[in-house]
């Protein structure tokens, strides 16, 4: 597995890195949406960018104990081999700005980061909102940074 991928899943060591992950969560629909999902938003991209997630069951609430008021699901997150090349730490501000004012116009919500000047390096449109905007699009946002 790439080195870069390795910080996905919190090794330090593209050696150590786990061939999967499946974790229960409670809100699966922000790890697997996409701009195309009313849910997307900054884990969306950010495990997008790093994985491919996909939901795997539903677990019932009487399944624990004590049972929650909600339904779990269980996810699956591969780690992709050859991610974007994408500093994270850039991506996680980008991500922070644009989702930070959600239903705002990007011109508006990247507007500490460079604002529109930012977008049109980065070839897109800055009267798209962030929830449009495809992992592939927030990576090329972040590299202009």
């Amino acid at each position: 597995m790439p080195a870069v991928a390795a910080d996905a899943f919190g090794v330090d060591d593209a050696a150590d890195m786990p061939e999967s992950l499946v974790e229960v969560v409670v809100d699966d629909d922000v790890i697997v949406a996409d701009e195309e999902d009313d849910h997307y938003g900054r884990l969306g991209v950010l495990a997008g960018w790093r994985t491919d997630a996909h939901m795997v069951f539903d677990v019932p609430p009487q399944a624990f104990s004590p049972p929650p008021k909600v339904t779990s699901t269980v996810v699956h997150l591969t780690p992709r081999t050859n991610p974007l090349p994408c500093d994270v730490a850039k991506l996680e501000r980008v991500t922070h700005a644009a989702f930070g004012q959600r239903r705002k116009m990007l011109r508006q919500s990247v507007k500490s980061l460079g604002g529109e000047a930012l977008l049109v390096k980065a070839g897109i449109d800055p009267a798209r909102r962030a929830e449009t905007l495809s992992v592939e699009e927030f990576v090329r946002l972040a590299n202009c940074l």
